[in-house]
């Protein structure tokens, strides 16, 4: 089972989820096999010590070995497969001679193919400085807290998502998780990633593999909480739901996320498969997931989905109890369902516990995200949240008596291909604690960090009971756990027996207050958190949610000059490193013309009318083009208006006879929620004049009285699909309404779709045609791998720049690149970076690919998908930056890099520079705009 392909070592290793060899296990077995307790973990993507020692010896150089040591505990094996042994030895044996003749012209057409690719070692997994707690066996929930193995625990959890950063970088994410003082992670369950077509899972692939993260996790002492859903919203395309659930042939009249028999049988076929993947993984099991997610913020629509919403969230929740899996499970932004635990999700949360104490007095107050920044989408500037403000949402929580505060997100990532949902950057990086590439994002991070400090501190005192309200004045209050009164002068033990928030929720002003007989001056917006020492009368100042500490204050390397510090800082961000290779004009630019319109009319789809672009792709590709033939149009016509009187989303290039006449950028207010409001009428025109007579095929031309006939081209090209709303299974995309051409209506008649593009070109699921398609497959992404057309971009009589509907392929000098990733390791990286102290943190790093100088369309290097780009300016409007006035009005109120474009520099894992076979590191770049192919260059940093 699964599309995806397995990257494997080719070398006899032993695979750590089966022990066996890692080439001839099966995808069944993959899925259900348990670690083998001697084996050290093997990543699953290219790599391990066997690519590593087959490497050069100057790649060794460049590249320390650090391999990622033994799990530090062996989890136990879940329930194998019911597949039958000998029936899949059947079939096996039916296929074999096909397939290997298969092979044997593969092998042969290998033997012609030109190649120069050397091997290249991986980017190494560093090896984990601590080891983990024992394993979880019981997980329990009270009103105060979850308990684990009966001991209840105050959990502060970092959201981080498997497939927004590559597996490489996941140990030392993880440790860097953890020494904020973080007990778990959680991570949401992609659907649509993990079942692309329906019953064909794949958990293990390049871009998500489930079973190593939650592994990883395990090793490095994190709990885990899993949030399966499988509708996620997340900023995730289409919320996680595969778009192959709208197949009308398949599921006629399916409802989404309603109590609607084919969408439930669906998503509980998800949910039980995944169960089974993760079993090891369960707490219930000796491992380190302790509560698991059914649904998600299903509040928000509950009242919009009617009655058989409702119904349809009572079954979720009585569902996911009768599999019985050994945890709690929980529903976030709920607050009607008693069969799982309801939290909620926000900017804030401490308002919201009084409530659901009275509706569920036996659950605890989980704050399951509290969001650290906010999503940022194109056309928009990167939207920020203070430091203080987010130390005072997570620091009222637990004085309000919350003891689960999970950080949306604490590293956001990268929105890698065409992941991200609609109109969303391909940056994720959320203003999140750690940035997108991994680095601190501070004051933030630290601020943070010591609240984790000061409250892990004192936990006992926390968990052991309610704290008690004591009003200070109109805005002010203070909450107690433990005992005032426990000791006085003279005790002289230094015992805390106390700890004391003050609240100031007066966003305006300071307020002064008096307690306990002392006065206090308490900030603006802020909690205060002090502590009752035996021996002092006074009560000692902890911590204040308003003073976030400049990072001067924890540095730990003294010794570190001024210059080695600003050359740090410098590398850390991608607009100030110097570590940048530029595209080069000599023998390193090459192109490939899109064509305009059908290039297999073998593979189009015919329609009466325009049909609906998600119906027609199943969002495999982003594009879609629309052919329509016969237009009829005078000779003497020299300006072309074409309308789409239903709206078109979410681009639209249009051309008559090869001849462009514009393009239309849609951007409606409804574009991530799926409410599909009456579209806007869109006109594209140009001045054409005799060139469209020009492009004639078939001489003569008629009289100027009469009309001729004509070719429309509609290339329409989406955004991402929408991730939240009460009306998922009504979106639409494309072209819809009537289509008008000069005020003539070709709405009806004879319509081509051709799905994709030439470049990005499918392998077609028909096995009789799966070699001729392997050979024939245009896949322009691949570059140099696949021999296709690229010719020269530049030469003594011609260059080709800013001309929409080209492949750029620019190569980059590997050795330059890995010069420079030498350098940035060797920067000096100060600990006082991560608020640890003394502790050593190894830097990590990435490339950076900056394509500002190109339009839109999408970016790839060495084969592997970066994602969308989009050179769009952001337009900000009364988005004030100055702390608290925005502090309190959403995620959208405070917004810089306005006037710029949204996202110029596109996240490169280091491990897809490392892990490759490319002679060079090659970047393709598809261009429906147009751009300058010589702005193009690869950086570095460093964090």
């Amino acid at each position: 089972m699964g599309t995806g392909t397995r990257h494997r070592v080719s070398l006899p290793l032993f695979d750590a989820r089966g022990g066996g060899s890692s080439s001839d296990s099966s995808d069944t077995d993959r899925d259900h096999a348990a670690p083998a307790a001697s084996a050290a973990f093997v990543p699953s993507m290219p790599g391990a010590r066997a690519v590593f020692d087959a490497a050069s010896p100057a790649m060794r150089e460049t590249t320390p070995l650090l391999m990622l040591g033994p799990s530090s505990s062996a989890l136990p094996a879940s329930p194998i497969s019911t597949v039958s042994v000998s029936a899949r030895s059947a079939a096996c044996r039916t296929v074999t001679f096909a397939v290997a003749c298969i092979f044997l012209l593969l092998a042969m057409l290998a033997l012609l193919w030109p190649s120069d690719a050397v091997p290249i070692a991986p980017l190494p997994m560093p090896q984990l400085p601590f080891p983990a707690p024992p394993p979880p066996a019981n997980v329990s929930y009270s009103s105060r807290a979850i308990s684990i193995n009966g001991q209840p625990e105050l959990l502060f959890v970092a959201t981080i998502h498997y497939p927004r950063s590559h597996p490489t970088m996941w140990p030392q994410l993880f440790h860097r998780i953890k020494l904020a003082g973080n007990n778990a992670i959680d991570t949401y369950v992609f659907w649509n990633l993990h079942e692309p077509q329906q019953g064909q899972f794949d958990f293990e692939n390049e871009y998500a593999d489930l079973p190593l993260f939650l592994q990883l996790a395990h090793d490095a002492g994190l709990y885990v909480i899993l949030r399966i859903g499988p509708y996620v919203c997340a900023e995730w395309n289409y919320g996680g739901l595969p778009a192959w659930i709208l197949d009308e042939n398949k599921f006629p009249g399916i409802g989404v996320r309603t109590f609607e028999p084919q969408f439930m049988r669906l998503m509980s076929s998800f949910v039980e498969k995944t169960l089974a993947v993760v079993d090891r993984f369960l707490a219930s099991n000796g491992g380190p997931t302790i509560l698991l997610q059914i649904e998600n913020e299903y509040g928000n629509i509950e009242q919009n989905m009617g009655p058989l919403g409702h119904k349809y969230i009572e079954w979720a929740g009585d569902y996911a109890n009768s599999l019985n899996v050994g945890v709690p499970w929980f529903m976030c932004q709920q607050n009607n369902i008693p069969s799982v635990i309801n939290t909620v999700n926000g900017m804030y949360g401490d308002d919201w516990i009084s409530a659901h104490r009275k509706r569920f007095p036996t659950q605890p107050a989980m704050l399951t995200e509290l969001w650290t920044g906010w999503f940022q989408e194109w056309g928009q500037g990167k939207f920020t949240r203070y430091a203080e403000d987010l130390a005072y949402a997570s620091a009222r929580f637990i004085a309000s008596g919350g003891t689960y505060v999970g950080y949306y997100m604490w590293h956001g990532g990268t929105n890698f291909g065409k992941w991200g949902s609609a109109w969303k950057t391909t940056s994720y990086d959320y203003d999140a604690l750690l940035n997108e590439f991994g680095f601190p994002n501070n004051p933030k991070h630290n601020h943070i960090a010591e609240l984790h400090a000061v409250c892990n501190k004192f936990k006992h005192l926390i968990l052991a009971q309610e704290p008690i309200l004591f009003p200070l004045g109109k805005h002010a209050e203070a909450h107690v756990y433990g005992d005032l009164k426990g000791g006085k002068a003279g005790d002289g033990d230094g015992t805390t027996t106390a700890i004391v928030f003050m609240s100031n929720k007066d966003s305006k002003q300071k307020t002064e207050v008096l307690f306990g007989g002392q006065s206090f001056s308490l900030p603006q917006w802020s909690v205060t958190i002090f502590a009752r020492v035996t021996g002092r009368d006074e009560l000692s100042l902890l911590y204040s949610t308003a003073s976030p500490k400049p990072v001067a204050f924890f540095s730990s390397l003294q010794t570190m000059s001024q210059k080695q510090q600003q050359l740090a800082q410098r590398r850390r961000q991608a607009h100030t490193t110097d570590l940048v290779a530029r595209a080069n004009v000599t023998r390193r630019v090459w192109h490939i013309f899109e064509p305009i319109g059908l290039w297999d009319k073998e593979t189009a789809v015919r329609g009466t009318q325009p049909g609906d672009h998600v119906r027609l792709t199943h969002d495999a590709s982003d594009y879609l083009w629309y052919l329509r033939s016969g237009v009829q149009l005078r000779p003497k016509d020299k300006t072309i208006e074409v309308s789409f009187n239903g709206g078109v989303r979410d681009t639209a290039n249009v051309w008559i006879d090869d001849v462009s006449i514009g393009r239309a950028v849609v951007r409606d207010s409804a574009r991530s929620t799926c409410t599909f409001e009456k579209p806007e009428k869109v006109v594209i025109s140009a001045d054409v004049g005799d060139h469209l007579q020009k492009k004639k095929k078939k001489p003569p031309a008629p009289p100027d009285d009469s009309n001729d006939e004509h070719e429309l081209a509609v290339l329409v090209s989406v955004a991402g699909l929408c991730n939240y709303g009460s009306d998922m299974g009504k979106i639409q995309k494309g072209i819809h309404g009537t289509v008008k051409v000069n005020k003539d209506d070709v709405t009806k008649g004879v319509w081509y779709h051709q799905i994709g593009l030439k470049g990005e070109r499918f392998h077609v699921s028909n096995s009789a045609l799966v070699l001729w398609n392997f050979i024939s497959t245009k896949q322009y992404h691949l570059g140099s791998k696949i021999r296709n057309p690229w010719a020269p971009s530049f030469t003594p009589d011609a260059s080709v720049r800013n001309v929409p509907m080209v492949w750029y392929l620019i190569k980059f000098a590997r050795d330059e690149l890995l010069d420079l990733h030498k350098k940035a390791t060797e920067t000096v990286i100060d600990s006082g970076e991560f608020g640890i102290g003394n502790q050593e943190v190894e830097p990590m790093t990435s490339f950076v690919l900056n394509l500002e100088s190109l339009g839109h369309g999408l970016a790839f290097v060495n084969g592997h998908k970066i994602g969308r780009f989009w050179n769009m300016k952001a337009q900000c409007d009364n988005v004030p930056c100055r702390f608290p006035d925005s502090a309190t009005t959403g995620g959208e109120s405070c917004a810089v890099g306005c006037g710029y474009s949204s996202q110029r520099w596109y996240n490169v894992p280091a491990a897809w520079i490392f892990s490759d076979s490319y002679e060079d590191v090659e970047v393709v770049v598809f261009d429906e705009v147009g751009g300058d192919p010589l702005g193009v260059s690869l950086g570095v940093v460093v964090g």
